[in-house]
């Protein structure tokens, strides 16, 4: 989660300092925005039907884009197959 909220101008001043990449540090416009963005999906498909996933779940797609980018699966590969 992020730890600082600062608005524009600030945000400026430290992208002249080489600072604007810290991962803890948001524009609040920026945040608003994504906020906002997010309650309209919730409202449009449910929460219900959000779904979190872990690193291993987030891994596991990444290694089917992987396959295809790959075609492995064109050989004969299984999808589940978790070794690399």
């Amino acid at each position: 989660m992020f730890k600082i909220l600062v608005d524009t101008c600030v945000w400026s001043d430290l992208a002249k300092d080489h600072k604007s990449g810290a991962p803890e540090t948001v524009q609040r416009d920026v945040w608003a925005g994504a906020r906002r963005s997010a309650r309209r999906v919730q409202k449009r498909r449910g929460t219900e039907n959000l779904v979190l996933w872990d690193d291993f779940e987030w891994g596991r797609l990444n290694g089917k884009l992987s396959a295809l980018g790959s075609l492995g699966w064109v050989l004969g590969d299984d999808w589940d197959m978790l070794d690399t």
